[in-house]
């Protein structure tokens, strides 16, 4: 009891025993080590021992020593339930003990009564004046701050004390009150709930409420949570469950209430093991979109399968981009083609939910492991989705593409895995980077698959180029598919447009021209040496952007010239804020060993999010290959 009843802003003794650091034997390190950190390690060492604790002497000279007696005194009452029953947060409160304290928003003048206002019963009680002057007299720690100070604080709660001491004080002095007038509940209480910085005594106490079967102190601790007070959930954390079992009379209130979503919005994990009881409320919170509330109860897999439904049939893209993070990474196979259905179509979205966005966090996750829990049911839907989505990981399990055509073009075994991919891309309304070292044949490549797509329709393809390539392009259009009809663009008014299929334009000429480009119905852009889109601040990136065309492909040997936002630019135009959070990923000599580590993980996160969207093979690999085969 003598450590117990210590000062907690006075070092302890070496013959104690309590430390092996060093600090808690000065003035200093007791002040460095913090009130809170010491009266914590206080009640982790009074709850190890109360159990013995039956004959402790009354007498105290510290606040902090007169609130562990007291706090013994109702846990030894042979009145109550034995400690160990009290103690459990768990256990349930009988219903015929329901007869509670009302909590008053001022102080009980008769706070000397030994009876028990519950039952009646007697309780021991100190004989100790509660009065400002005969506390501050009795115990030592209220006198390290001025007796007017004190009351000043006292009478104005909310105001800074002007004394180093005043704050840490104060709240010495709140505890002593709210325990000395336990179990009656008033403004002592609710300020201490207010001002306590040490959550551990706000457990020790809200198990003593508790046990005071205190229906009114629940409701009152309710409104000041939901007015802001977040040390009250605390409070409802040792309470749990019991308040939909136990409480009905301050639960029917709580659900009255028109603040009771806000109040959920706090507590809702803790009733994870009964959100059957709560079915409505997770209804309700997805009707008016209270993310906070959802997000407790998709931590439960029934819950998360409710809320995966209601996605997947309304598809709501605000709940899904809040809440994606919070949801197990089994489901996120069911929600890619959807957010490509969406990404495709023409509707505008805002920067806080926007498909892409979305699709940038599932990507790199989509390989992880099922939730062995899930049930049978959710556990083939999503592995039927998973299939349908392989392609995106591996390229291959991408299907073979039959051209729509006639060609004297014949490819090579890379190159028919280039047309595979781009396909693929196509076929789930994808843009993407074709990033193959120069000399093995991107330009052939693309021509295979447009040609082939626009033969025999009406549908017209833009090609970009350096003014050096347009007759390139047109040479080998003409070669492979003179069916095709193609024409460099050369004026500012297009001619006999109509009768073009394919469109090839230096940079330089879109860039003065752009206004005759960007009415146009596109099939498909294909931007040739696109890197030069890397710098977004440019007169050109601004204006190609302004192109809408239903399909983007950009060729390039080198995507990435000189940093990561190279790479990002470009993606900023085939996939609009597909990579938005991944701006700034700089390595540096200056950085520390951490911050380098959390650079590569964002460089890992980085590269797993444009795996599926760049097709890079380099000349030394492929030519092993066929050097191999020789």
């Amino acid at each position: 009891m003598k450590i117990l009843s210590g000062s907690l802003y006075e070092p302890y003794s070496t013959d104690d025993f309590v430390s092996y650091d060093e600090l808690a034997f000065t003035k200093s390190g007791v002040k460095l080590i913090g009130e809170d950190k010491i009266l914590k390690n206080r009640i982790k060492l009074f709850m190890a021992i109360q159990k013995n604790l039956k004959n402790i002497e009354e007498k105290s000279s510290t606040a902090i020593g007169k609130i562990f007696y007291l706090i013994n005194e109702h846990l030894q009452n042979k009145n109550k339930d034995t400690c160990g029953n009290y103690m459990k947060a768990d256990d349930r409160i009988d219903d015929a003990k329901a007869n509670t304290t009302k909590v008053k928003n001022t102080k009980v003048n008769d706070t000397n009564s030994n009876v028990d206002p519950d039952n009646n019963s007697i309780v021991k009680r100190p004989k100790i004046s509660d009065d400002e002057d005969s506390l501050y007299k009795s115990f030592s720690d209220l006198r390290l701050v001025p007796l007017k100070e004190l009351k000043s604080k006292i009478s104005n709660p909310f105001k800074s004390s002007i004394h180093p001491m005043g704050d840490p004080i104060f709240r010495d002095y709140l505890r002593l009150k709210t325990i000395l007038d336990f179990p009656i509940l008033d403004l002592n209480t609710s300020l201490l709930f207010r001002f306590e910085t040490c959550d551990e005594f706000l457990r020790l106490l809200s198990t003593l409420i508790i046990h005071k079967n205190p229906t009114d102190f629940i409701f009152e601790a309710f409104t000041l949570l939901v007015d802001g007070v977040d040390n009250f959930k605390i409070f409802f954390e040792i309470l749990g469950c019991r308040l939909l079992f136990d409480y009905p009379a301050a639960l029917t209130k709580i659900n009255k209430s028109s603040s009771k979503l806000d109040f959920y919005s706090k507590t809702i994990s803790f009733y994870y093991s009964e959100f059957d009881q709560l079915e409505d409320l997770f209804y309700e919170s997805y009707e008016k979109k209270v993310t906070r509330v959802l997000r407790g109860f998709i931590q439960n897999l029934k819950y998360a399968e409710k809320f995966v439904d209601l996605i997947l049939e309304n598809f709501d893209l605000f709940l899904l981009s809040e809440l994606i993070g919070d949801l197990d990474h089994s489901f996120y196979p069911l929600f890619v083609k959807k957010l490509l259905k969406v990404m495709h179509s023409d509707v505008m979205h805002t920067n806080t939910f926007s498909p892409s966005k979305i699709l940038s966090f599932i990507v790199p996750r989509l390989s992880f492991n099922l939730n062995p829990n899930l049930n049978s049911i959710w556990f083939n839907r999503i592995e039927e989705a998973k299939i349908s989505l392989e392609a995106l990981l591996n390229i291959n399990k991408i299907p073979e593409y039959k051209s729509k055509c006639p060609t004297t073009l014949i490819l090579r075994n890379y190159q028919v895995e280039g047309v595979k991919w781009i396909n693929f891309l196509y076929s789930f309304h994808l843009n993407g980077i074709l990033a193959d070292d120069m000399g093995l044949g991107k330009t052939i490549q693309v021509l295979y698959f447009i040609c082939s797509e626009i033969y025999e329709t009406n549908k017209k393809v833009l090609i970009l180029c350096p003014s050096s390539l347009t007759g390139h392009w047109k040479g080998e259009i003409e070669k492979f598919y003179p069916f095709i009809k193609c024409e460099v663009y050369k004026k500012k008014k297009m001619e006999n447009d109509t009768e073009n299929q394919i469109l090839i334009s230096s940079y330089d000429m879109f860039r003065n021209d752009y206004q005759n480009f960007i009415d146009k119905n596109w099939f498909y852009i294909i931007l040739d040496e696109g890197h030069i889109l890397r710098n977004s601040n440019t007169r050109l990136y601004n204006r190609v952007c302004q192109l809408k065309p239903t399909n983007k492909l950009v060729l390039t040997g080198t995507p990435v010239h000189n940093s990561v936002e190279d790479l990002i630019s470009i993606f900023n135009f085939i996939m609009p804020k597909y990579l938005e959070n991944s701006e700034n990923i700089q390595i540096s000599l200056k950085m520390s060993d951490q911050e380098v580590e959390k650079a590569y993980a964002r460089l890992a996160d980085l590269n797993k999010k444009i795996l599926p969207f760049i097709l890079r093979r380099l000349k030394i690999d492929v030519l092993k290959i066929y050097l191999l085969k020789l």
